[in-house]
Parts: structure tokens; C-alpha cells; sequence
């Protein structure tokens, strides 16, 4: 048999190479929309060279932007965040102040 050759997959895509240099400053870098778009035509046609694209990991400044895999919390993690919220929320509802009622005047009877 064979032996396959293990690739290490890099971790950010680098192919668009000089481009990266000043792309911080580029006005393209503020639609999010249109790198999200060049991830997935990037990704279908081969060209990515990295689990993420560096152009979008650029734009977002930190990990927010980077696609992340399809796997779901554990349901007792969401439950668990869930209670925490809650009881967050009506421990914050118990401390405001109440709104104050306007006093509508009815006319008199008589």
C-alpha cells in the first residue's frame, strides 16, 4: 500500500498573497458580505489554503469572523447558559425602577 502523505493544513489561507499586506486599510474590507462571498467561490474552486480566509479574519478583527463548524453545544450547556440568563434578567427586573403612572384626571360627574 501506498503511504499517504499528511498535509499540514494551515490554519489561515494566504493565496491571495501581496494582497494581504495593506488590507486593513482597504475599503473592501468593511463588507463582510462580499468576503464571505470570495470565501465560498475560493472554497468550491480550490483555491483556500487554509481551514479560514485571512481576508475575513482580517475584516473581523478577531475569531468573530470566522466561519465555524456545523457541531452544537452540548444540550445541557444551552440549558445551563439558559438558566444563567434567566435568573440574570430577573434579578436586573427586581432592581429597576418602576415606571410611574400618569395620573389621567376623569371628568367629573355631576
Amino acid at each position: 500500500m501506498g503511504k499517504k502523505s499528511k498535509r499540514s493544513a494551515r490554519f489561515l489561507c494566504t493565496a491571495c498573497g501581496d494582497e494581504l499586506n495593506e488590507f486593513a486599510f482597504d475599503p473592501r474590507a468593511d463588507n463582510m458580505k462580499v468576503l464571505v462571498q470570495g470565501y465560498a467561490t475560493c472554497r468550491e474552486t480550490g483555491k483556500l489554503a487554509g481551514l479560514y480566509c485571512s481576508k475575513m479574519y482580517i475584516a473581523g478583527g478577531d475569531e468573530a469572523a470566522i466561519p465555524r463548524s456545523s457541531k452544537k453545544a452540548p444540550a445541557r450547556t444551552i440549558s445551563a447558559l439558559k438558566a444563567a440568563i434567566l435568573t440574570q434578567l430577573a434579578a436586573e427586573d427586581k432592581t429597576a425602577a418602576k415606571p410611574r403612572r400618569s395620573k389621567s384626571r376623569r371628568p367629573k360627574k355631576g
